[in-house]
């Protein structure tokens, strides 16, 4: 399965090349002579892999330097590992608990209030 820890992995090689599926795949001599690696992004069907392929090619090219303008924009990802003594309020949400991994705390934008719902700033 696709993870953070492989875009960072594969950010390290110097090239990738991707090869995408058409409905049932690719030829499975290419498979077994050709590629390295086969690498999923779910447990779900789609009708290519040029999705996923974009997917990779995303997460991967934004781990090379000067790719978001800021190196130090990747060190604080949105997606990691939570620390037992992690700040950041998990109340009310479970399922963040049992996996111990966090994507990210709420993000609010303009206006400060819409339909009268408020932004939750602590």
């Amino acid at each position: 399965m696709f993870t953070q820890e492989t875009a960072r992995r594969l950010a390290k090689l110097e090239r990738i090349v991707l090869i995408c599926g058409r409905y049932e795949g690719v030829d499975e001599r290419v498979a077994e002579y050709l590629a390295t690696e086969e690498i999923s992004v779910g447990d779900y069907v789609l009708s290519g892999g040029e999705l996923p392929a974009a997917v990779v090619l995303d997460a991967v090219t934004r781990l090379q330097p000067g790719a978001l303008g800021n190196d130090a924009s990747t060190e604080n990802e949105s997606f990691r590992k939570l620390e037992t003594d992690d700040s950041i309020s998990m109340a009310g949400n479970s399922h963040l608990r049992k996996a111990r991994l966090l994507l990210d705390y709420p993000h609010y934008t303009r206006p400060a209030e819409y339909r009268g719902w408020k932004c939750r700033m602590s």
